[in-house]
């Protein structure tokens, strides 16, 4: 697409690592404790508030496409995050096994045929828009305003991508910012639109 569909916060804070090794929450702010917060499935949610449509299944908007598709939660999240970035099946399907080979073709028909099913009318290919582009954009705007409040509020924010970390501290805080946020901007399509947000902790076993 152009300019105005794309862009993303971008930090170095979000680049230390996270999987493997969890430098990332374990990092302080202030010699400070932190965790972390952030949206689930937040490119499908706002989809879906783009068609004026909640996601089924309340908090773990992947939930239900996993015990229809009888697909595992990590393949379903895995390829609808690469097909809501494609132009259509085939593509995501390749996209989605050169990713994660164990993710077979018959696990991306029975995601989609499942998708499909339980949003009609609503599909996860764009074959005339950048939707990933514009997800990301909005997203973007969102964390921006999150950031914003925190500034008026005194709570120090760090960005990692549709998520934040914050001091333990004001996990709570972080939790009602983020949920704001959202809401108000998938309002212009969906007015009664819920976000679905969590809170990470580090792993102090």
């Amino acid at each position: 697409g152009d300019f105005h569909e794309g862009g993303r916060l971008h930090t170095a804070f979000q680049n230390l690592p996270s999987r493997h090794y969890k430098v990332r929450i374990n990092t302080k702010i202030d010699d400070e404790p932190i965790c972390e917060v952030d949206f689930n499935a937040n490119h499908l949610r706002l989809l879906l508030a783009l068609h004026g449509r909640d996601a089924i299944g309340g908090v773990d908007a992947y939930a239900p496409i996993v015990e229809e598709a009888g697909v595992s939660r990590r393949k379903v999240k895995s390829f609808i995050t690469i097909a809501l970035n494609c132009k259509t099946f085939d593509q995501a399907m390749r996209a989605a096994n050169g990713v994660n080979n164990e993710i077979i073709a018959d696990d991306c028909r029975r995601i989609t045929e499942t998708f499909e099913k339980l949003y009609p009318n609503i599909s996860l290919f764009h074959r005339d828009i950048n939707y990933g582009g514009m997800a990301q954009n909005i997203e973007g705007e969102i964390m921006m305003h999150v950031m914003l409040t925190g500034m008026k509020d005194n709570v120090m924010t760090l960005p990692i991508h549709d998520a934040i970390a914050v001091r333990q501290r004001h996990s709570d805080w972080a939790e009602g910012a983020m949920a704001a946020a959202w809401e108000y901007s998938a309002r212009h399509w969906h007015p009664k639109a819920k976000a679905s947000v969590k809170v990470n902790w580090p792993n102090t076993s």
